[in-house]
């Protein structure tokens, strides 16, 4: 879910007005919209972010995809 106001994004620590969190890091950092490497509805109600980090390692990266 998306976060609205002034956060901090934990990948290149800019201020950004929205942030995300995403599905594949250990601990789910909060990403903004520049470090997010890829979105998409996964179900009605499910929405699945990968940021660029999470996009280089492959086994992360095919459970994206298949999601």
């Amino acid at each position: 879910m998306k976060k609205r106001g002034s956060h901090k994004c934990l990948r290149c620590g800019k201020e950004a007005a929205y942030i995300e969190p995403c599905d594949y890091c250990e601990p789910k950092r909060m990403v903004c919209a520049s470090c997010m490497k890829s979105s998409k509805t996964a179900s009605k109600i499910d929405r699945k972010v990968i940021c660029k980090d999470c996009w280089g390692k492959i086994p992360k990266r095919r459970a994206f995809k298949s999601a």
